[in-house]
């Protein structure tokens, strides 16, 4: 970033110096910056060390020399030492900028104002950099005077004919600020500044909300700026000033309403004022806050049977509800002519009897400070059934002995089932002991293996027992009924950090109980673990019903469709089935054999290892639980292109390159496509419909500072244009019509802003108000859509593309932010990372609610805060398939896979881990900042490959196995798929590692 800037710089003076016929010419001053007085207390430099101060340099610069106060010492001798310029990263010093010619100082040398020079003068641009000195092997021969700052300097051991060390490296920080400034030259304009990129407003426009503006971008090297708001009529003409609004924020009032509103930015130098630089117009001011309105309607989810609980979701509001109202409704068998149920006004509902034959409907209101909303009314349910005969397995009796329940120990007693069911709940007997207080527990359910508690299959809802409660059964209820097959069972509790609370009564029954530790706030671990035996056969048992037989068949799928994906891959969508008890999954055939069973209800399937310039022909039936299936559908066909049809390159962006590897070829090197200056890569988007292939670089935001952005014409292979951005920039994300590009100020911003950008021109059109520190961005697949993650949100962030307005907040999710995240094709589920966690957490995006939190397992250590990357799970990838989720371990140096085909239902299981071939560890090559090995996930569009960021290797999703480790991506983080046909690109991958199931 700071040589960049120092190029432009360059090549602005010597354009400046070189005006002549009307060129305008360039004046230059000289100031400094630093610490220019002397210190009131004295020091001496210990040998071999380098030490520096922060200052801001506050214009483009040209740095000739560093001055420093040096005194003699006691010391006889003398001492070398050179002065040194590093850049700021955050807060510290980071990359090394300039290096100044030696200075000897002797004992026999006065005090005074000593210089350091450079061989060339530094060039900067604005910004904040670290000052000081690095010494010789000779120590406290100088002196050198300082006061006394907190924090003020950063210092490290460092060998003196090594030279001064890049980056500068760990640091100690003591409170001595020398006496130490640097001198430098600036260009100082002979004409006022000229405009030469609008002001843009950021904001909401809202009566009540405050609007933003950017000073734009100027020539001639502005010193202030000054600003006037007016108001406009809804083309954004015939404005007038708005008195007193002549900040760079504005206060939108009563007055603005119905209005557009302008910003004009007049910017000065020495010569003088420029002409005012007039923004576009904002959208026409709304009113005050109105009560909400109804965006997505509420959904109710549960099983429609007497005694079963339904809960309603409150769907999506504009306005920003404060709470919300519920009323259930029962209503006859094509959901009509419903009725309010007295009482009924939670977000949950127990089915009674009287609601057997009937449909339900809950209706939801929401209301925030203007008032409430018109009540938004969900879909009927299906006629409510009749509540199954309920049976139970385990103890049902009162046991002879009592005894209490200890604190974080779970304990399971095994029993058989002999039919297949569905567990509705646990029965405990619990009596008060002498112990005051509470006590929580959970029911749990285990698989048997081989005799002994194996694999958690359930956890029931929390009951809090008092020591004023009076002694019974009490239930554990599961919040979903648990399908179990015959078999054997280990049924039992977990108990909460207070202990002996809660008796219970048993039977002595040899070897009955197996038990262990196990922290309650961390949930019943899975497997059980080691145990220990005992004879307590305490008096608990589960309570299950079985269903009728089921005999009827799924509906036959239709709309059959199968697409060719490349030489060796067909994908099949159809519309799913319905069933009575519910689709289990389909039955493909190929050419009229059998190839697959599902096991899934998803309405898609992708048939690969086949040969290329062939023909199939594919069947589709549905089947549920019971074995039903229905007819056949209609067939669909497909021929696989030639081997030559479609080539698949994986584009990899390490420092100031783009390397192209062909994944049909064993992951050859295809080309390298240079692009000097671009460092610190930190998004890439390609567009098949344009041929442009987009990459940011440079600053994210903040102290980091700007960044840029260039288009690559795929075809051309030509840079089209770059574009800079003063607020910053990150990782990117495109439209399918390759026509906008929606790009976060970046995660060190203090903003929570993504501007809409023109794809054609790099120009910013639009600003969307997302996330705060606005990192990583995804657009759907259908495009109606843009997701925004921000690095300090706690909720991930949906807008329309459309209109920019914000629809859905997915959340609240972990408190460290939303890191890495994907979606799923039809935008049902989201998949995010967090700061200071390993795992994942699973989000349903129609409810905004979290579904699931999902640590990693097993023997894989991360400790929050631990040394290394902020994110131990920084990359997360989806299978185009939607059946397996990909996520990172860095501190482990591994890639772990999830099973996520069951969800909602299910929640994702930990299938494989998968060991790096390069340990997580160490530095980028060629970053200058942000340079951890975090790593970054992406499928290939066929689902064959999986590319691992920060490590180098390409892993074979059929083996599991590494099969290439590519240098350009061990120091990238950065990459995408770009398929080609008949010489044009065709296809594209997010970075995201979306799923692409749409059927």
């Amino acid at each position: 970033m700071a040589m960049m800037g120092a190029l432009l710089l360059v090549a602005a003076l010597a354009a400046f110096a070189s005006a002549g016929n009307g060129g305008l010419a360039l004046a230059s001053s000289t100031a400094t910056f630093g610490k220019t007085s002397v210190g009131g207390s004295s020091d001496a430099f210990l040998a071999e060390r380098k030490r520096v101060s922060r200052y801001a340099l506050s214009v483009p610069g040209e740095v000739s020399k560093l001055s420093i106060y040096l005194a003699p010492t006691s010391t006889s001798g003398q001492q070398v030492l050179k002065g040194v310029i590093y850049e700021d990263s955050s807060g510290k010093p980071a990359g090394l900028l300039a290096t100044s010619s030696q200075l000897t100082f002797a004992s026999t040398s006065s005090g005074g104002w000593y210089d350091l020079t450079f061989p060339t003068p530094v060039s900067l641009p604005a910004g904040n950099y670290w000052i000081g000195i690095i010494t010789g092997a000779s120590a406290s021969v100088a002196g050198f005077r300082y006061d006394s700052v907190s924090g003020a300097r950063d210092y490290n051991a460092n060998t003196y004919s090594a030279g001064p060390s890049n980056p500068f490296g760990s640091v100690s920080t003591d409170s001595e600020q020398a006496s130490l400034y640097a001198t430098y030259t600036y260009a100082t304009a002979s004409s006022p500044p000229a405009n030469t990129g609008l002001p843009v407003i950021t904001g909401t426009p809202k009566v009540g909300q405050t609007l933003s503006v950017s000073n734009g971008s100027w020539s001639e090297s502005p010193t202030s700026y000054s600003y006037q708001w007016q108001r406009c009529n809804t083309l954004g003409e015939q404005c007038s000033a708005i008195g007193g609004a002549t900040k760079a924020t504005y206060l939108l009032a009563s007055a603005d309403h119905g209005a557009t509103i302008r910003a004009q930015v007049t910017a000065s130098n020495a010569s003088g004022p420029s002409a005012p630089a007039t923004s576009t117009q904002t959208a026409q001011i709304a009113s005050e806050p109105s009560p909400p309105a109804n965006t997505a309607l509420p959904v109710i989810t549960g099983a429609a049977t007497v005694s079963q609980t339904l809960s309603v979701s409150n769907g999506s509001w504009s306005e920003s509800p404060t709470s919300y109202g519920y009323q259930w409704q029962r209503c006859n068998t094509l959901g009509d002519e419903c009725a309010a149920i007295t009482g009924a006004n939670k977000a949950t509902y127990l089915l009674a009897s009287a609601d057997q034959g009937s449909t339900m409907r809950a209706q939801v209101t929401a209301t925030n400070t203007a008032g409430s909303s018109a009540p938004a009314s969900s879909m009927q349910t299906a006629v409510v059934a009749q509540q199954a005969q309920g049976s139970t397995f385990g103890k049902t009796s009162v046991g002879g002995s009592p005894d209490a329940f200890s604190a974080n120990r779970k304990r399971v007693n095994k029993y058989p089932l002999s039919v297949a069911a569905k567990v509705s709940k646990l029965s405990v007997y619990l009596a008060p002991t002498s112990t005051s207080g509470q006590q929580v527990l959970e029911g749990i359910i285990y698989a048997d293996s081989s005799g002994k508690p194996g694999a958690l299959l359930a956890t029931s809802s929390q009951l809090t027992f008092a020591s004023t409660n009076s002694a019974g059964w009490y239930d554990l209820t599961f919040q979903t009924p648990v399908s179990l097959a015959a078999g054997n069972y280990w049924i039992g509790v977990i108990t909460g950090a207070s202990g002996s609370v809660a008796g219970f009564r048993y039977d002595s029954v040899s070897g009955a109980r197996d038990a262990n530790a196990n922290t309650y706030s961390s949930g019943p671990s899975n497997p059980f673990g080691s145990f220990s035996t005992d004879s307590e056969q305490t008096s608990l048992y589960a309570t299950y019903t079985t269903a009728a037989a089921d005999t009827t068949p799924p509906s036959q799928p239709t709309e059959l469709l199968a697409s060719d994906i490349g030489p060796g891959q067909i994908n099949l969508s159809w519309r799913q089935s319905t069933d009575d008890v519910g689709v289990a999954g389909y039955t493909i055939s190929r050419n009229g054999v059998v190839i697959a069973q599902t096991g899934t209800p998803a309405g898609s399937y992708s048939d690969s290892g086949l040969a290329a310039g062939t023909s199939y022909t594919y069947t589709v039936d549905a089947y549920d639980a019971a074995g039903n299936h229905s007819s056949q559908s209609a067939p669909a066909s497909a021929t696989t292109l030639s081997s030559s049809g479609v080539h698949h390159y994986e584009y990899v962006f390490p420092a100031n390159a783009i390397d192209v590897y062909d994944m049909d070829n064993g992951e050859a090197l295809v080309k390298t496509i240079s692009v000097p200056g671009a460092t610190d890569m930190r998004g890439a988007v390609a567009s098949p419909v344009s041929h442009m292939l987009y990459v940011s670089y440079g600053g994210d935001g903040g102290a980091n500072g700007g960044g840029s952005m260039l288009a690559y014409d795929l075809l051309g292979e030509r840079v089209a244009w770059t574009h800079s951005y003063s607020e910053g920039i990150d990782s990117m994300a495109i439209s399918p019509d390759g026509k906008t590009i929606y790009m976060p100020v970046g995660e060190a911003s203090p903003a929570s802003t993504w501007n809409v950008l023109d794809a054609a021109t790099g120009n910013v059109q639009s600003t969307i108000a997302g996330g705060a520190a606005p990192h990583n961005t995804i657009v759907s697949l259908n495009g109606e859509h843009v997701y925004m993650g921000g690095r300090q949100a706690t909720y991930l962030t949906v807008a329309n593309t459309w209109n920019g307005q914000l629809v859905k907040q997915i959340g609240p999710l972990l408190s460290g932010g939303v890191r890495p995240f994907t979606i799923n094709g039809k935008e049902t589920f989201a998949f995010t990372t967090a700061t200071g966690y390993l795992g994942f957490q699973v989000s349903s995006i129609t409810t905004g609610q979290v579904l699931y939190t999902v640590p990693v397992s097993g023997p894989f250590p991360y400790t929050p805060g631990q040394s290394g990357p902020s994110s131990p799970s920084h990359g997360i990838s989806l299978s185009p398939n939607e059946k397996e989720l990909w996520v990172m371990d860095q501190p482990n140096s591994y890639v772990h896979v999830f099973d996520v085909s069951g969800l909602p239902s299910s929640p994702p299981k930990q299938i494989a881990d998968i060991k790096l071939t390069r340990a997580m560890t160490g530095s980028q090559v060629g970053c200058t900042y942000d340079c951890l090995r975090e790593g970054w996930l992406q499928h290939s569009l066929d689902g064959r490959f999986v590319w691992v960021g920060d490590s180098g290797d390409v892993i074979s999703t059929a083996t599991r196995q590494s099969v290439a480790n590519l240098e350009p991506l061990y120091n990238s983080r950065v990459f995408l798929e770009i398929d080609w046909s008949g010489g044009v690109p065709v296809a594209t991958s997010s970075r995201s590692g979306m799923g692409y199931v749409t059927g």
